[in-house]
């Protein structure tokens, strides 16, 4: 968690270590919710109800690991906030523009390896 600032950084750094550590807690409970999905589908052959939840989870996981991860809030950056020290402040121009672009990047990413994991869990486990 060292990649924490104590300024705002425009596509870099727009959440404080309070909020990392909240990013990463999300991610441990989607994690948790795919371990659990995978497990319960497994055992009692529920895979076409599954599937679509352990994608879910999965996106939480990844979303929550890759923010706290980066020390960016996606949902901020699309709303044009940071949250580096005490209250929300707003962000205006280019910076906005460029933690739009960060967000838009980390749900991407988010995406893709949700996807990743849940076609991975549904080849390997035949769920």
């Amino acid at each position: 968690m060292s990649n924490v600032s104590s300024e705002y950084e425009a596509g870099t750094c727009n959440i404080n270590e309070e909020e990392q550590k909240n990013r990463y807690i999300t991610s441990l409970a989607g994690f948790s919710g795919v371990a659990v999905l995978t497990a319960y589908s497994y055992f009692a052959d529920l895979s076409s109800v599954s599937i679509p939840l352990i994608l879910m989870f999965s996106f939480i996981g990844f979303m929550g690991f890759l923010q706290g991860r980066y020390s960016f809030c996606s949902f901020y950056g699309i709303r044009g906030v940071y949250h580096v020290k005490e209250a929300l402040e707003e962000v205006s121009g280019q910076n906005r523009k460029t933690d739009l672009y960060k967000s838009l990047l980390i749900i991407f990413q988010s995406l893709i390896l949700a996807l990743g994991l849940t076609v991975i869990l549904y080849l390997i486990l035949g769920l």
